[in-house]
């Protein structure tokens, strides 16, 4: 498909490509996109009809490092390579969509969320506007935690481990471009020393492997040796409709299947699974654009329009999942899940035509690269004061559970006192010591009573129980607060006692 691609979606509207680049646009890559986004979100929200979704992120790291490394060789070859340029198209590619969904987060918290939740938030946005959320969640706990549906902002560890990658990346290439080294022997030495100790680290350390940039470069490392094959030999990237092409393609279609529907974050993820989801993309992008698959399904309109808005989508569609809770409670049914996802989609959509492709390829007063990074900055700025505050603006709230619990502590005995201070102090409520509601979290202690068993449903986990002892629930849960998230909020909490 050559020049640029337009296509009308009914009651979409009209979609436009980016205008060309030095690199040949290919429109399969942007379908590939939409299988990665597709699998992640079918993961998200519903995690039992495709258990293995998860790997779409795999296919995303792949991609990016064909695409710029392919960018990053056009420029080397033709001696115009620029650090300071290259940094330039990654913010405005990166930032505008991010900053978006990042004061779409913190403005909602700041009128839902409990303020131990906020200051959470704060902090994960704090450190994702420095690109070093992943190294704070893998501190707190792993991503297949029960504890992890409660982070709006969970899933951009990937976003993270990508900039991190491009910090060292263009320079370490434009070194071995400049001493005439072995581009491709040099990039697969960094792929396998990585995927080497990813291996290792992922059955000593599932959490640090599933997070760190050192066991996952190698993902994005491959994509880069793609580009270098590619750019090496340029015979074996001319567009034919052979069957070697095609089988190929069907290969790398049968890798990435079987990596959605037979991986589990228990298998020992990433390790030797993490092989399936990034041969079957490497396969798909080797393949070429003239292979069957790549050009009748992946290059359809409707693929390629998923994969332009794929970025946002994936920035937005995790925020919706998790922050929905607290403003419906039960988000778990298929309806509702559905109805955010297809939100999801429609935010996606206007933040692409609205902010995404101006700022990146139009005329818009914000293209600043200055402008841009100073907003970022500012939400960091903004993030770290949530962080260190825990202010959130709940005042009814506060005075519904402060009521709550003094409700039980008046003409008492003291053993049933001590319950009430338990079930306070398991469920992080504000101190009942302050004669008025206070809005510093009571901090944690251990209770010296026998933990209480209560009737309910403890909403660290998605199944229904009949009795959940909160000592269980905290040692599971922490840091967040998994007993009460799930009760109604702007009302007096009630449980059995």
């Amino acid at each position: 498909m050559a020049g640029i691609l337009s296509l009308a979606c009914p009651g979409i509207g009209l979609v436009t490509t980016p205008p060309k680049t030095r690199v040949a646009y290919r429109p399969d890559i942007d379908g590939l996109r939409a299988v990665a986004i597709l699998l992640v979100l079918l993961f998200h929200a519903f995690p039992d009809v495709l258990p293995g979704g998860f790997v779409g992120v795999d296919v995303f790291f792949v991609i990016s490092g064909y695409l710029i490394t392919a960018i990053l060789l056009k420029t080397l070859a033709a001696e115009r390579f620029s650090v300071r340029e290259f940094y330039a198209r990654r913010v405005r590619r990166i930032f505008p969509a991010l900053m978006l969904v990042l004061t779409a987060c913190l403005a909602f918290g700041w009128f839902r969320l409990l303020a131990d939740e906020y200051a959470q938030l704060g902090m994960h946005a704090a450190a994702t506007s420095v690109f070093g959320v992943n190294f704070v969640l893998w501190r707190e706990a792993g991503y297949f935690d029960t504890a992890a549906v409660l982070k709006p902002l969970l899933h951009l560890w990937s976003l993270s481990i990508e900039e991190q990658f491009y910090v060292v990346w263009p320079l370490l290439l434009w070194l071995a471009w400049k001493f005439r080294m072995n581009l491709l022997a040099v990039t697969l030495a960094i792929a396998t020393s990585s995927f080497i100790y990813g291996v290792w680290i992922t059955h000593t350390d599932a959490v640090a492997a599933f997070y760190s940039p050192l066991s996952r470069c190698w993902e994005l490392a491959l994509g880069c040796a793609l580009a270098i094959h590619g750019a090496r030999n340029p015979a074996a990237t001319i567009s034919d409709r052979s069957i070697a092409r095609t089988l190929m393609a069907t290969a790398g279609v049968l890798l990435l299947a079987v990596g959605a529907v037979w991986v589990r974050g228990s298998s020992g993820f990433p390790g030797w699974w993490a092989l399936l989801p990034t041969g079957g993309a490497a396969l798909l992008i080797s393949a070429g654009p003239d292979a069957w698959i790549n050009r009748r399904i992946l290059a359809c309109p409707t693929f390629v329009w998923i994969g332009l808005i794929s970025y946002p989508l994936y920035l937005w569609h995790w925020p919706l999942l998790v922050l929905s809770r607290s403003w419906i409670g039960d988000a778990s049914s298929a309806p509702v899940r559905s109805g955010i996802v297809a939100l999801s989609v429609g935010l996606a959509w206007i933040t692409y035509r609205s902010i995404e492709y101006p700022i990146r390829f139009g005329r818009s007063p914000v293209r600043s690269v200055a402008l841009l990074c100073g907003a970022l900055a500012t939400l960091a700025g903004l993030g770290a004061l949530t962080m260190t505050s825990g202010w959130t603006l709940q005042p009814g709230d506060m005075n519904s559970y402060a009521a709550y619990f003094d409700s039980f502590r008046t003409g008492v005995s003291p053993a049933r006192e001590e319950l009430v201070e338990i079930n306070q102090n398991q469920c992080n409520f504000y101190d009942f010591e302050s004669p008025l509601p206070t809005r510093i979290p009571r901090p944690p202690s251990t209770p010296t009573a026998t933990p209480v068993s209560l009737a309910g449903q403890c909403c660290c986990g998605a199944t229904p129980i009949r009795r959940i002892s909160f000592t269980a629930c905290e040692r599971r849960c922490r840091p967040i607060r998994p007993c009460c998230s799930s009760m109604p909020r702007g009302a007096a909490r009630t449980r059995s006692i």
